[in-house]
């Protein structure tokens, strides 16, 4: 999973963000059901989230060190990679390469 700019901001203002686990063909069937109320000229609604093919696609990614710079974010709520970085006593370098990820 690649870099998200907008979902590391709302995870950083402790905005809420959905985790699962959902088929290729579910993501693609609510991607048109989308598509289609947008050209119905319907709202949708925007929603922050993370998903997984499977559980192990999920255990490769959320590993034991990622789990704690999410809790670290949600208590701590730091303001920068930097000091997401300094709290964890983690090297920036691999802190962003987990965020990345």
């Amino acid at each position: 999973m690649a870099y998200d700019a907008n979902k590391w901001e709302a995870v950083m203002k402790g905005k809420s963000f959905k985790i699962g686990i959902r088929s290729e063909q579910e993501a693609l069937d609510d991607f048109i059901a989308t598509a289609e109320a947008i050209s119905r000229g319907e709202q949708v609604r925007k929603e922050h989230g993370v998903y997984f093919t499977s559980l192990e696609a999920f255990r490769k990614a959320v590993t034991p060190k990622r789990l704690a710079l999410l809790h670290l974010i949600r208590t701590a709520r730091p303001t920068s990679l930097n000091e997401l970085a300094r709290l964890s006593k983690r090297n920036i370098k691999n802190v962003a390469d987990d965020v990345r990820h």
